[in-house]
């Protein structure tokens, strides 16, 4: 038997032996494959043309690491300009890759059409631009799915004021001062960390030297989910409805420094870690899908009643204490003269009350939920949205002047004369959302 010289010729010392003699292995091989992943990796590309995806995988020869053959292995997939359903999902970046400030954003694309399905992974680069190049690859048959007149099927959709609202919250991108067209960015609400959303790439077409926009916004919403008592987290929502497709951009915020939760922030949320983390590493998705390929949509109302152990929703609250609390946040956050929620209700703006010291009962706490279906599968839980807390109008909040008739609020007023935002979006939402259903199924006729 082989044993290390200094040890006994027994049965210990044959253990002994090769148990060395085993980790060396090991060690040497992992230190080959990681001196081989530096000298000789594996070669990764995607090329995507008008009708098919490549993936190619090459690992050239290396004499160093006596390899001398190739490497080669190429998968095709076929997608003929005809996506139905794609979506990128970023991932936090690793401990690692934040202490050398690295700048990529890895993340997962998947995509859907009628031969089947695929997922590219990315560790390394932006995971964005290879879902921008996913969203190029629809027809012109699918972005002027709905033609101007069709909201006449329709009296509660206007598709000049829906289209006008939907470009007040796109931000179109200019290059060399000409218009890049087919190309904008979402404008990110007041909370998000980072400063400009993803962008669409829609459809365009080229007629000679004229590039023209076949695919247009005509729709948006900018919704948040606050998180109970037990989260550190809210959630923004960004829907996008165009003439062929429509987007849902889902991502995760921080909550921020609130006097009324300031305990709860420092001891259980940690918010001031926040301050340690990069907006691009927060994980958000983005989702978009055809409307020739959708099957339902449905919309679900759920009434809670407030609950005392939330210090931001309970069942009272006093106008002057929430004044105090608005004015302590602002003194700890440096935002003087910026309106914020100074209520809970998810509404920024000032208090109807002002610094009325009688009682308010609170509204229920109403969360709407938004589900799309599609022809090629279930349920999927990244075609879902939600309001909360959702401004229904047959709610609100009720003070104690309000009960015996002495007094009415502007909030209660505006809402009888005109409705409250949500319930305009959601009712806009459920009539392009009908009539794309009827246009698909031939019922309704472009104009």
């Amino acid at each position: 038997p082989i044993v290390i010289s200094g040890f006994p010729e027994n049965v210990l010392g044959r253990i002994a032996t090769a148990l060395i003699l085993a980790v060396g292995i090991i060690v040497s091989g992992v230190v080959y494959n990681y001196v081989s992943m530096i000298l000789n990796g594996v070669t990764h590309a995607v090329i995507a043309t008008d009708q098919r995806l490549f993936y190619i995988r090459h690992q050239a020869p290396c004499c160093m690491l006596l390899k001398f053959g190739i490497g080669l292995r190429v998968d095709v997939f076929r997608h003929d300009r005809n996506i139905t359903y794609g979506r990128v999902e970023s991932q936090q970046r690793s401990l690692i890759q934040r202490l050398m400030r690295s700048n990529i954003v890895p993340g997962n694309v998947t995509m859907q059409v009628k031969f089947g399905i695929i997922q590219l992974s990315r560790t390394q680069g932006n995971v964005f631009n290879v879902f921008n190049v996913v969203q190029q690859l629809c027809s012109k048959s699918t972005g002027d799915f709905l033609k101007k007149g069709v909201d006449e099927a329709d009296i509660a959709w206007d598709w000049e004021q829906t289209r006008k609202d939907a470009w007040d919250n796109l931000n179109q991108i200019s290059l060399a001062g000409e218009r890049h067209y087919g190309v904008c960015h979402i404008v990110a609400q007041d909370t998000d960390l980072m400063s400009m959303g993803p962008g669409l790439y829609l459809v365009t077409v080229k007629d000679g030297a004229t590039v023209q926009d076949v695919e247009e916004p005509l729709f948006h919403w900018s919704t948040r989910v606050i998180g109970g008592p037990t989260s550190a987290f809210d959630t923004n929502q960004d829907i996008i409805v165009t003439t062929g497709r429509v987007y849902i951009w889902s991502r995760s915020q921080f909550k921020r420094f609130n006097c009324k939760t300031g305990v709860l922030w420092g001891a259980c949320w940690c918010g001031w870690l926040q301050a340690l983390t990069s907006s691009e590493n927060m994980p958000n998705t983005m989702s978009f899908f055809t409307l020739a390929n959708l099957l339902s949509f449905s919309t679900n109302t759920t009434v809670m009643p407030p609950k005392w152990g939330d210090p931001i929703n309970g069942p009272l609250r006093v106008p002057c204490w929430d004044q105090v609390c608005q004015f302590l946040t602002q003194l700890a956050t440096c935002t003087w003269g910026r309106e914020a929620d100074a209520d809970g209700d998810g509404e920024i703006g000032e208090l109807d009350e002002g610094w009325s010291p009688f009682p308010i009962r609170r509204a229920p706490l109403v969360q709407l939920y938004m589900m799309w279906r599609l022809k090629t599968g279930p349920q999927q839980a990244d075609l879902m949205a939600s309001v909360n807390p959702f401004q229904h109008e047959d709610f609100d909040d009720t003070s104690l002047l309000t009960s015996l008739n002495c007094w009415k609020s502007k909030a209660n007023k505006k809402k009888e004369e005109a409705g409250t935002v949500h319930s305009r979006k959601v009712t806009e939402l459920r009539a392009i959302m009908g009539v794309a259903q009827d246009v698909s199924e031939g019922v309704v006729h472009h104009a």
